[in-house]
């Protein structure tokens, strides 16, 4: 008697969960915000080789301040100046097959956060001609962010509401509340982020044979997955 209860105690929970699964449906939205950058991230390195290590660091920290000292001439205010890695590190080179000592590395590398993206092109050229080995990247983005993005959210949620009403049409029956919510790492499907999280709507226009500025609109974008009780 109890294994016939047991049983039909199974089927029971069986249909409830089938009956919850069935009242439910599942959609992705995709929502998009247009913005116009208004800073640039440059993030550029200080390189140079010296037998002894300490001319070799003192000759970097000598390049760098300069470097510093002209970005604050510019305008660059201080707290947007970033010390961001350094290193000191012999180098080894092969000549001939043998692995030779060249002299030790200095390599400092800072970070800048330009506000007014008119003079990102005078900047560059400024830092290139002071000594500036490497340009190691060049990110776009906007303070406000934060604020935009939520707003790509709240797209991407209408959107999956939209897709769900469409879907459920023909079955009459409609989307109610959301049971739950959950963000996509776009960044993640599509390519690693830097933390420049604003993707490239233009190509990028080739001003020199050094230095690009990009031109036009991003795009921030969220994907979401949204779980609707149907009524």
């Amino acid at each position: 008697m109890r294994k016939i209860y047991f049983i039909l105690f199974l089927i029971l929970v069986s249909f409830c969960v089938y009956k919850k699964e069935t009242n439910t449906i599942e959609v992705y939205g995709h929502g998009e915000i247009k913005v116009i950058p208004d800073y640039v991230n440059l993030t550029f390195s200080i390189s140079n080789i010296d037998k002894d290590p300490e001319s070799s660091q003192k000759e970097n920290i000598n390049k760098s301040a300069k470097i510093i000292k002209a970005l604050k001439d510019i305008g660059i205010k201080e707290n947007n100046i970033y010390s961001i890695n350094y290193n000191l590190s012999p180098e080894y080179r092969y000549v001939k097959d043998t692995q030779k000592f060249f002299g030790y590395r200095s390599i400092n590398s800072i970070l800048v956060k330009i506000e007014n993206i008119e003079n990102y092109k005078n900047i560059l050229s400024k830092i290139l001609s002071l000594g500036v080995n490497n340009i190691d990247s060049i990110t776009f983005g906007s303070n406000n962010y934060n604020k935009l993005k939520l707003e790509s959210m709240s797209n991407a949620v209408d959107n999956a509401l939209e897709k769900a009403r469409k879907l459920t049409s023909s079955l009459e029956k409609t989307p109610g509340d959301a049971k739950k919510i959950i963000e996509l790492d776009n960044e993640f499907i599509n390519s690693k982020k830097t933390h420049n999280l604003l993707e490239k709507k233009e190509e990028y226009e080739s001003v020199s044979e050094n230095q690009i500025i990009s031109k036009g609109e991003r795009i921030i974008s969220t994907d979401v997955l949204v779980i609707f009780e149907l009524k």
